[in-house]
């Protein structure tokens, strides 16, 4: 879903964990998405309007958690070192 709506390529994505309570969360190169069950092309859309908007940049380190339904918790992650 992230690769069709051209947020995160494939290739990009270093680890799918999922979890029957929490959902899934994506790991890119610098990013961690994560996404509550069931609702995976809302959220995928409102990571895309924040996107566009440019309140969030997936090549920074950044957590953006969409599992809440009315908001999304975006916060910096410590860079990668090396």
């Amino acid at each position: 879903a992230l690769d069709d709506a051209g947020l995160v390529p494939l290739d990009r994505v270093d680890e799918l964990n999922f979890s029957t309570t929490r959902g899934y969360t994506v790991y890119t190169g610098s990013s961690e998405i994560r996404f509550a069950p069931g609702r995976t092309d809302e959220q995928v859309a409102r990571l895309g309007t924040l996107v566009s908007l440019g309140q969030v940049d997936l090549d920074r380190p950044t957590l953006v958690d969409l599992g809440p339904r009315t908001v999304a918790v975006i916060r910096d992650l410590p860079a990668a070192e090396g």
